[in-house]
């Protein structure tokens, strides 16, 4: 056998795997018709074990492989590194690509009846940071609307995923960036080692969509004259209303809906974009992960599990001690918990990703008890209203001024 292929092949096995490619190497039994039958079989059956996705393996990829004999012990194996191309094709369906295998055994090797006993690695792509299965995944899709609002509806719709990333509740998604997203793709295909192409066509799919209707978006602007003075007034307000639903991928069942209609004196349409997109990333965060309390053992330093920019200082909760499950009598579909208030929180310091409060009334249970936190409208510290910007004053002309 030629020293370059016994290099070759012993290089593909030495080579040190990425970050986030998890090397592993499993044992399976292939069964064919023929050799070259048998090991597809048992190489697709690797991946099936190693990612959980089955591969067809064709032979366009058995004739890619390039193969080395090696000695163990005295004894004859075979150690085969697959070549770059079949990788790519691999790695196209599943979540990894086969690196290397080696024939242990040859439990039969008849005419049409062969079986092997393959040692395969495989290089598994592991994303980076939490995994993939542990949060919900959610996409928000640009608001439908009026073609003149194309500007004001992508604002909103990023300013909803912002909330959404920032309570760190769901795995969000990205769904509007497709021409970055294709062009990146594109060099890591062309240009990247295939190790590092493992990463291609990882893109998962939602649990949940966000879709929506901006209804009605406008700055009204009124120009009328005193006519006892003559005196001309000129004022504008600002209004927004949206529909927004919350859909169910698998099913197409609407989970959550609602409605936010908001208001302001003045041009200020963009600061209502903003406090609609939070009111829906929040009725959406606590319809399915309510904020909790994590730590209760310091009244005047609670640990709340959210923070970034959904919260601020100031802000009041009522908490709100969990009960019993309850359940719909004809449905049995689980209505949550019963809640009962025994205290107000307030916000003291907000970090990336808690934030801390302290007991501004009541008193809180022991410290392994379950508490959620509910918004308390009303009962926000005067300080929090003064930071909420007003119109500009009406504008008062004079006959004769310009």
């Amino acid at each position: 056998m030629p020293v370059l292929h016994l290099l070759a092949a012993l290089g593909f096995l030495l080579v040190a795997p990425p970050a986030f490619a998890e090397p592993v190497e499993v044992t399976v039994v292939g069964i064919g018709g023929s050799r070259s039958e048998a090991i597809a079989r048992g190489l697709s059956e690797a991946i099936q074990q190693a990612t959980g996705v089955a591969v067809a393996i064709d032979e366009v990829m058995n004739s890619a492989m390039a193969s080395a004999a090696v000695t163990v012990n005295g004894t004859d194996s075979q150690s085969v590194a697959i070549a770059e191309a079949s990788q790519s094709a691999i790695r196209r369906t599943a979540n990894g690509i086969v690196r290397s295998y080696r024939v242990i055994e040859t439990e039969a090797n008849e005419p049409g009846h062969v079986v092997l006993t393959l040692a395969v690695a495989v290089e598994k792509f592991e994303a980076k940071g939490l995994g993939n299965d542990s949060r919900r995944r959610i996409a928000v899709a640009t608001f439908g609307g009026a073609v003149s609002q194309g500007r004001l509806r992508e604002m909103l719709r990023d300013r909803v995923i912002s909330y959404l990333t920032q309570a760190r509740r769901f795995a969000v998604l990205d769904r509007a960036n497709t021409t970055v997203y294709a062009q990146e793709m594109a060099t890591i295909e062309t240009q990247s080692p295939v190790t590092e192409r493992v990463r291609a066509g990882q893109v998962i799919g939602a649990d949940y969509v966000v879709v929506g209707t901006v209804n009605q978006a406008g700055v009204a602007r009124s120009d009328r004259e005193v006519e006892l003075t003559g005196e001309r007034i000129i004022s504008a307000s600002s209004l927004i209303s949206i529909d927004w639903q919350v859909l169910e991928i698998a099913t197409r069942q609407v989970k959550w809906t609602g409605t936010v209609r908001l208001n302001a004196g003045g041009d200020a349409l963009g600061s209502l974009v903003d406090r609609a997109a939070a009111r829906i990333g929040d009725e959406i965060t606590q319809a399915i992960y309510p904020m909790r309390l994590i730590d209760l053992s310091d009244p005047n330093a609670l640990i709340i599990n959210q923070g970034g920019n959904t919260l601020h200082r100031g802000e009041r909760f009522r908490a709100m001690l969990l009960g019993k499950q309850l359940f719909d009598p004809y449905t049995k579909e689980p209505l949550g918990q019963t809640e009962r208030e025994v205290a107000v929180v307030e916000i003291d310091r907000v970090d990336s990703k808690v934030s801390y409060a302290r007991v501004v009334s009541g008193q809180l249970p022991g410290a392994d008890a379950e508490v959620v936190l509910r918004s308390a409208p009303g009962d926000q510290p005067q300080k929090q209203k003064a930071s909420v910007k007003k119109g500009p004053p009406p504008v008062v002309k004079l006959p004769g001024d310009p």
